[in-house]
């Protein structure tokens, strides 16, 4: 009887029932797996990204809304829907603050003398983002959209990659009643 002797296979080679050697295929598979997630996270961190502005500017025309409605004056209405949108206004580029909270109030009470403002409030020029209001009359409503147009979401590359030719300007409205018609009306 013959004994055949098993061949010793050298450690990082997998063979395969076709006697077929292979290295790294579990590292290059690994890899791929993990360039997924990764977009995936970073897609999600997107999806993030734009609720929370979407939200942000939902809050600021609720606030313009209920001024409109409440019958204040346009700078004063222009005040709080800034102050409501600040966390998506960009870095701050106005006098130093130690505190946002105080940069606000200041704001509420001075408006542009104050020194504080946001790089979204006044852009530089029509190719940055810029947060714009917009209210109107619907018969004895008020609706009022706060936008921020050209909106850094997503990069240019990215948008390239993905076939998305213009870059998404979340905006949020909101409506009330027209109080001060009907109470102010001479």
């Amino acid at each position: 009887m013959i004994r055949h002797r098993k061949k010793r296979v050298p450690t990082g080679i997998v063979r395969r029932r076709g006697g077929r050697a292979e290295r790294g295929a579990s590292m290059l598979e690994g890899m791929i797996a993990l360039c997924f997630m990764c977009f995936v996270f970073f897609a999600l961190l997107q999806v993030y990204q734009w609720c929370a502005t979407q939200i942000f500017t939902r809050y600021a025309a609720y606030y313009g809304a209920k001024g409109r409605a409440l019958g204040y004056k346009t700078n004063i209405l222009l005040r709080a829907v800034r102050v409501a949108a600040i966390p998506v206004s960009g870095p701050s580029a106005g006098r130093g603050m130690r505190r946002e909270f105080d940069g606000a109030s200041q704001y509420m009470q001075t408006g542009d003398a104050s020194g504080v403002w946001y790089r979204y409030w006044y852009p530089q020029n029509s190719s940055e983002p810029e947060l714009r209001l917009r209210g109107r009359h619907e018969g004895r409503n008020i609706l009022v959209t706060v936008r921020l147009a050209n909106a850094p979401l997503i990069s240019q590359a990215l948008g390239k990659v993905l076939c998305i030719a213009e870059n998404p300007e979340p905006a949020g409205s909101s409506r009330f009643y027209d109080y001060a018609a009907a109470y102010l009306e001479e």
